[in-house]
């Protein structure tokens, strides 16, 4: 089985190595946020004004545009 190891400077790379240890956790946040949103969008319309919806249907869209840009598929999560 291929292996892949990540090989960081520290402390010069602090940043990068934070970056790579947390990559899980800010993944779980992208899938729950796209979750949260779809969820007011599709379930709880009625909490919402048409402007509003319009609102969470545009931040939604741009947050997959944005994911897609850098490589991001929340399926694979």
């Amino acid at each position: 089985m291929p292996k892949a190891t990540l090989t960081f400077d520290l402390p010069d790379e602090q940043l990068e190595f934070h970056r790579a240890a947390h990559a899980d956790d800010l993944s779980l946040v992208l899938f729950d946020m796209d979750q949260w949103l779809r969820e007011q969008i599709k379930h709880n319309p009625n909490s919402y004004n048409e402007d509003q919806i319009n609102l969470l249907e545009t931040v939604r869209g741009l947050f997959h545009e944005y994911m897609t840009d850098r490589g991001i598929d929340l399926d694979l999560i």
